[in-house]
């Protein structure tokens, strides 16, 4: 029995009014489905350069798109969009992505519906982690044949510049002996605690962020004896000679002495020449003869002030010191000579400014000026955190010169002054300015922006013009690691709209994605065969799924304005799920050509 088209017609509108649809509401269930708000379950970093985000899936998501920022920042930046059946992505640092040992970062996930071009809502706060250096692997602890020193040594850490040393015995909590930086991955301890088991541990250190890592509380251990094998006899350094001191600059000290016997080093000591209290400075390998003592906020030096200094022999092996000469050597730092800049006239010739290169150490600056027919003149004085001065009553109709003298009042002390100085011409009168202008650029165009070009002149006056956009895009190659479809936002592509396509199914292994290939030739049963026979395939029970194949190429992304589009062909691929994670497999030549593939790709894009 054939129903007229119309009857047909007439049939359907009535079961539709029986079901309680109308036109409107049938046409309701074809609009745009929008993708849920995705529930972000889960951050960890397993490495120093590694962050994993984990999520829950959500409603119409084709895809996820992944964010992160630098923590307290507003501005959002792309990771990554990954299939709908994903719910874990890796962030692994890179020169575009990167990752900071210790800054804080935060990550949210959104829905993306490709059919659609439908975005979800995100989890605005995100979840939040930073990275550490790596755990630093101990290697051992070793006495030496002395029983005076322990060498405690590692493996290299990641993530770090700089590795702390600990030592802690069992009736005492751990103590920080050194810091080292990366790659040395040894120490000599050697002063060990006798009669104890010295315990020691390395922790790994990221100096930028201040971030440590974590470390081994157990430790490596050595025990050592009360007393080492020092022998019978114990020698002692004999008497240090002092041969020179020189004061190099203002803030530097230098002592020279001669070797002496037994010395496996030398201690440098010093004091202000009225005191009675030496102060260490520093001990030196017996190979040295002289030390340059620099200015510090712990063993100070005031240009101007005397200093005394004493140098004795210490001998490691016997932990023994030698005499030292308790009259020393005696000297005292000059302030050095300013550096003047420039006499500058101000734009309205009333007032002229002085400047110069500033002298650490110094405690004040005294201006002088002069002329043609006159002697120099102190006009100003000003402390160290000024290197500049205004002279706000020059000399008019005249060439005013200046010169700048340090001067420190804990020792009294004048530095020396440039007899020269810096001049400049005063008018009479002020001469009217005319302006003269320089241009550069000061914000280039890109492909969407204008620029900016500033014109200047040097009474301070300046005025823009803008520079028309490129309207050329720089692109940067992201890879194939992320596949998208940009049709909806890039209106000016001409060329395919995805930078992955849909060009074949292939026969899989359903226990291990193994290729069958075809299904339709003999090889297909052939490999079929040989897989399940094989003994690695023990798991597999010969089933078999067909699985797409892709045909994936590079995405391209302007580093100006971040629009997409497709690069060159990169390979072919199937998509194997296993235990929840996502193999990609690659399809090598000869299986490219058994599906009738062109080995180049089947889509030609002009970069």
């Amino acid at each position: 029995m054939r129903i007229k088209s119309n009857s047909l017609l007439a049939v359907l509108m009535a079961v539709m009014l029986i079901l309680g649809l109308t036109p409107s509401t049938a046409f309701a269930a074809d609009q745009k489905a929008t993708p849920g708000t995705v529930t972000l379950t889960g951050i960890s970093a397993p490495t120093y350069n590694k962050i994993n985000i984990r999520w829950n899936r959500t409603s119409n998501a084709t895809h996820y798109k992944i964010y992160y920022k630098k923590t307290g920042s507003s501005q959002w930046t792309g990771l990554a969009t990954v299939s709908g059946n994903t719910t874990s992505y890796t962030h692994t640092s890179s020169k575009t992505r990167p990752i900071v040992v210790g800054q804080k970062y935060t990550y949210t996930v959104k829905g993306y519906n490709s059919k659609y071009n439908t975005n979800g809502h995100y989890n605005a706060r995100g979840l939040t982690v930073q990275t550490k250096p790596s755990t630093v692997q101990l290697s051992r602890a070793t006495l030496a044949s002395n029983k005076q020193s322990v060498t405690v040594s590692w493996n290299r850490a990641s993530g770090c510049n700089y590795y702390c040393v600990f030592r802690k015995t069992p009736s005492t909590g751990w103590k920080r002996l050194a810091n080292l930086r990366s790659p040395q991955t040894s120490y000599i301890d050697r002063n060990p605690v006798k009669g104890q088991r010295n315990i020691y541990t390395v922790r790994s250190y990221y100096s930028p962020t201040r971030m440590y890592g974590n470390y081994n509380p157990s430790g490596i251990s050595v025990n050592v004896p009360s007393s080492g094998s020092t022998g019978s006899q114990r020698l002692t350094p004999g008497t240090v000679t002092l041969s020179k001191i020189s004061a190099p600059a203002y803030n530097k000290i230098n002592i020279q002495w001669k070797p002496a016997s037994n010395a496996t080093h030398y201690k440098i000591y010093y004091k202000k020449s009225a005191s009675s209290q030496w102060i260490g400075l520093a001990t030196v390998s017996g190979n040295t003869t002289s030390y340059t003592h620099t200015n510090s906020n712990k063993t100070p030096i005031i240009p101007g002030q005397k200093y005394t200094y004493t140098v004795k022999g210490y001998n490691s092996k016997y932990n023994t010191n030698g005499p030292y000469n308790s009259k020393g050597l005696t000297i005292s730092t000059k302030l050095d000579t300013v550096k003047l800049k420039n006499a500058v006239l101000s734009k309205d010739q009333k007032s002229v400014t002085v400047s110069w290169n500033g002298l650490p150490g110094n405690g004040f600056y005294y201006i002088y000026r002069k002329t043609p027919s006159t002697g120099w003149k102190q006009i100003g004085l000003t402390d160290y955190r000024f290197n500049s001065y205004v002279d706000k009553n020059p000399i008019k109709g005249q060439k005013n010169i200046y010169t700048v003298r340090a001067y420190v009042v804990f020792s009294n002390t004048y530095g020396g002054y440039d007899p020269k100085g810096v001049s400049v011409n005063v008018p009479s009168k002020p001469t009217p300015h005319k302006h003269s202008y320089t241009s550069s650029i000061t914000r280039q165009p890109t492909c969407s922006k204008e620029g900016i070009r500033t014109y200047k002149c040097s009474c301070g006056h300046s005025y823009t013009e803008s520079i028309p956009a490129t309207r050329k895009h720089v692109w940067e190659d992201l890879g194939t690691d992320i596949w998208m479809d940009w049709s909806y936002s890039l209106q000016e592509n001409t060329g395919p709209t995805k930078n992955s396509f849909d060009v074949y199914a292939a026969n899989v292994c359903t226990g291990c994605g193994y290729y069958y290939g075809m299904v339709d030739d003999d090889n297909f049963f052939l490999r079929m065969d040989n897989h399940l026979d094989n003994p690695n395939s023990e798991h597999c029970l010969g089933g078999y799924t067909l699985l797409t194949v892709y045909e994936v190429h590079h995405l391209l992304e302007c580093k100006n304005c971040s629009i997409n589009k497709c690069g060159e062909f990169s390979h072919y691929e199937y998509i194997f799920t296993w235990y929840g994670h996502n193999d990609h497999i690659k399809l090598e030549d000869w299986q490219i050509k058994e599906l009738g593939l062109p080995l180049d790709g089947t889509v030609k894009v002009t970069l």
